[in-house]
């Protein structure tokens, strides 16, 4: 008779994980013995440690945007929890899945004051889509799978399990396991669904009557496989203006035609006019949360407009719409794209002055946005850098502060895939890119990743320096330094206040890339960015990091989208 195997909870969540094709945990390491050294034990899976749960939180999160795959996050109870809360609240906010797991307060001392004793789950639950403390053995493989679904399925997010430590000593049979249940993620999840075709039909019916129309993608279109080319082949069909969300850049090649990059705050005034031009804008893959409304909202009032997504949640939460459908981005755009290419021969006569349109609107935004040449524009500058040296595959991990905010714009940065930008949430937690830019490393070792961030994000996540080091991440860390907090400092000016916003000591950025063995620059004039861009390249294919600290003032190349919106230009 054959033994029947015995493995701790630990032992049989790292085997589950393996099997549903998860090969990557992040985390650091916690009181006693848990998944993590459980996980070290099985063959095909990556253990990648931090310093600081707010780092390997941002390194799942990373991973997973990079990837397209749940990430596995694995921390302890109390200040475990706490520290990874801004990290997880702010996957919630951008549909990152994640799978966050820590061992708890064993049975019986709940409620006797024991060691790190907190209510993770009341702490949890506002930021994930579900929060399960396992309270019995036999639920415990039920749970994990049960995650795993939901972190993937509808909306994508955060889910929370916690096991308390005494069921953690226990023994499970590895009769658990039956064979129905050794299924690989790609069978498993995610479930995609699509909207009916009497729906879509209606939608090719706007379409093919529609003058001026504009298609604009969000986050959830990204790694669809096809998203890309039923855009294109929609777009030059029916004479579609493309536009990308900040989470869904990368799914467009911006140097066509018909692509206008971001909307939102990040739009650029000669583009922002064909927003407002448009009779009809469909939205695919999106929550519309309010930055990607900035600037253009009320442009949806005068358009017919069509709002599609996977789950019911993002529909009618920001702006209502005329015609909402439930279903995958891909899904929709394929059937949309079925009932077009039976019709190409008439489908785009009446759209040839908005064709022309969008030829006059593209050379406008390239001839005053695609070469700098002033030289009071050091960010500007160095994204046009970024570009000309690192090539054709370049992963810029994004902050949201003030001056990286030209990174967003096209075409001050322009993306075509396989290169991708990779953003914040709504909340844009400061530091947290520092953590994000190894996950995506580490999800695509042959991209250039690069992080862009201010210096005040950057020092609330540097100890990501030494973890980078560590694994071997070869990424260049750009720090605008503008002396201290500008955002705050820049809405203080309004009111001829400041306080609290400058730096008043500076740390030592050459010594922290040194001691890793890193390369660092010290960038003041604009003759120096090539070289050092270069120099940071041939580092990073070491796998060693680069620091290059760019020298701003804090006044200095403002965006011209943020004074629009909040400063003193005119639109």
């Amino acid at each position: 008779m054959e033994a029947v195997e015995s493995l701790t909870i630990w032992d049989a969540y790292a085997r589950v994980l393996a099997e549903q094709g998860i090969t990557k945990l992040f985390g650091m390491v916690g009181d006693g013995g848990g998944l993590i050294e459980s996980a070290y034990k099985k063959e095909g899976i990556g253990i990648f440690t931090a310093r600081d749960q707010r780092i390997a939180v941002g390194m799942a999160m990373g991973h997973a945007q990079v990837s397209g795959s749940p990430a596995v996050l694995v921390t302890s109870p109390g200040p475990g929890i706490a520290n990874c809360i801004m990290g997880v609240l702010e996957a919630y906010s951008a549909a990152v899945p994640l799978i966050i797991i820590s061992n708890a307060t064993a049975r019986n001392m709940r409620g006797e004051g024991a060691f790190q004793e907190t209510n993770s789950i009341a702490m949890m639950q506002p930021v994930t889509k579900w929060c399960y403390r396992v309270e019995h053995p036999e639920k415990a493989i039920w749970a994990l799978r049960r995650a795993i679904f939901l972190a993937v399925n509808g909306k994508p997010g955060p889910v929370y399990l916690e096991i308390p430590d005494d069921l953690t000593w226990m023994e499970l049979s590895s009769e658990s396991f039956s064979d129905a249940d050794k299924r690989n993620l790609d069978e498993q999840g995610p479930i995609f669904s699509q909207p009916e075709e009497e729906s879509i039909r209606n939608l090719f019916a706007q379409l093919t009557k529609a003058k001026r129309p504009i298609l604009l993608l969000g986050g959830g279109c990204q790694h669809r496989p096809f998203v890309s080319e039923l855009t294109i082949s929609l777009a030059e069909a029916h004479g579609l203006a493309i536009f990308t969300t900040a989470s869904g850049r990368g799914i467009v090649d911006e140097r066509h035609p018909n692509a206008f990059g971001n909307v939102g705050l990040y739009t650029l005034p000669q583009i922002k006019k064909l927003l407002f031009e448009a009779d009809l804008i469909i939205a695919i893959g999106t929550q519309l949360e309010e930055t990607a409304l900035m600037g253009w909202k009320e442009a949806l009032l005068h358009s017919f407009f069509v709002h599609i997504d996977c789950h019911y949640e993002s529909l009618e939460r920001s702006v209502h719409a005329n015609y909402r459908l439930l279903g995958d981005a891909q899904l929709s755009l394929q059937l949309l794209w079925k009932m077009s290419s039976e019709n190409l021969n008439w489908i785009t006569t009446n759209k040839n002055e908005w064709i022309k349109r969008m030829q006059e609107v593209k050379k406008e935004a390239l001839s005053v946005w695609a070469e700098v040449e002033d030289i009071k524009a050091p960010v500007r500058r160095m994204l046009k850098g970024i570009e000309h040296e690192f090539g054709e595959h370049v992963i810029l991990v994004q902050d949201n502060g003030l001056h990286d905010m030209w990174g967003y714009s096209y075409p001050v940065y322009t993306v075509a895939p396989p290169s991708r930008t990779v953003v914040p949430g709504e909340q844009t937690a400061l530091g947290l890119p520092m953590g994000i830019s190894l996950g995506a490393k580490i999800a695509a070792r042959k991209a250039n990743v690069i992080a862009l961030l201010g210096d005040g994000s950057f020092e609330m996540g540097y100890s990501a320096v030494g973890s980078a080091a560590e694994h071997q991440l070869g990424i260049t860390f750009i720090v605008i330094n503008n002396g201290g907090f500008s955002w705050p400092r820049f809405q203080q000016s309004m009111s001829e206040i400041e306080i609290g916003c400058s730096f008043q000591i500076e740390l030592d950025y050459a010594a922290l890339a040194k001691s890793v063995g890193g390369y660092y620059a010290k960038l003041t004039d604009l003759n120096e960015y090539q070289n050092a861009l270069k120099e940071a390249r041939l580092y990073t294919e070491q796998n060693k990091i680069a620091l290059l600290e760019l020298i701003v003032s804090w006044d200095q190349d403002l965006p011209i989208t943020v004074m629009m919106q909040y400063g003193d230009k005119e639109q």
